[in-house]
């Protein structure tokens, strides 16, 4: 709830700092040849903030997220993705089509899909339209919020739906580990795969986002941020480096660096 009521600011003094570590990492990172990119995902309760119980009230008009977007698009050369406005606009738009679970505390394939394909965007990379992908019902194995309610048996129906039609390219993949240990290696062959190499480190969000852009790239990695250090960069050896935080984890920025992604 600090996230969306705005308890949570970072003073100007922890915004320099932040800021100093984070073109320090962008700068480590080039120097293995690897280009990095942020990306932020926002909370379901800032795109559904009208669903919110009236007691906690409007969400705050100043809030982290903003404020550290804000502060280091003025003031740092870092390339910087908020998925925020292109995931409320398209809800305001189609609020008939749901972008996060109801029983979930994350998005789903849908909302997902809306966000990688502005990712993409700054990564060179086109995925069509919204409105020009297919899809399908499908359905989540286990609603973290219903489970939280020790509801998962009763709160089961919840719209998960299934993403096609965004590409002709297909990929192979190979996943390791178990929940925040996970890995996932994913390689496609078409010649319209750009030949760059990417890794994805980030939180729970980011392995929604994995299938979309293994599609766009010869070799896509995803890697837990909690499981990330030097050596997976130095094995992967990727062109393209995307950090993705979903709101709630957004202090996780004060840890990142070239060496490991979550605290000692």
């Amino acid at each position: 709830m600090k996230d969306y009521l705005g308890e949570n600011l970072y003073t100007e003094e922890e915004l320099q700092t932040l800021a100093s570590k984070l073109n320090q990492a962008a700068a480590d990172f080039e120097k293995k040849g690897a280009h990095l990119t942020f990306v932020f995902n926002p909370n379901k309760s800032r795109i559904y903030a009208d669903q919110m119980p009236a007691a906690y009230g409007k969400p705050a008009e100043n809030y982290r997220l903003k404020q550290v977007v804000q502060y280091l698009k003025a003031n740092t050369k870092l390339d910087i993705v908020d998925t925020s406005d292109v995931l409320a606009d398209y809800h305001k738009k189609n609020p008939q089509n749901q972008i996060y679970f109801k029983y979930d505390t994350h998005w789903n394939s849908f909302g997902s899909y809306i966000a990688t394909r502005l990712l993409a965007q700054g990564l060179k990379r086109s995925l069509p339209s919204p409105d020009a992908v297919s899809i399908q019902d499908g359905k989540h194995p286990i609603y973290d919020l219903a489970r939280m309610l020790h509801l998962q048996d009763v709160l089961t129906e919840d719209p998960a739906p299934i993403v096609s039609g965004y590409t002709d390219r297909t990929y192979e993949s190979q996943m390791s580990g178990e929940g925040a240990e996970i890995m996932i290696h994913g390689s496609c062959a078409s010649p319209e795969a750009d030949a760059r190499k990417l890794l994805l480190i980030g939180d729970s969000y980011g392995t929604f986002m994995f299938r979309f852009l293994a599609t766009e790239f010869v070799q896509t990695t995803y890697c837990h941020y909690s499981q990330y250090h030097r050596d997976v960069l130095e094995a992967e050896k990727p062109q393209e480096v995307v950090f993705e935080l979903v709101e709630r984890n957004l202090s996780l920025l004060n840890s990142f660096s070239i060496d490991r992604a979550f605290p000692q």
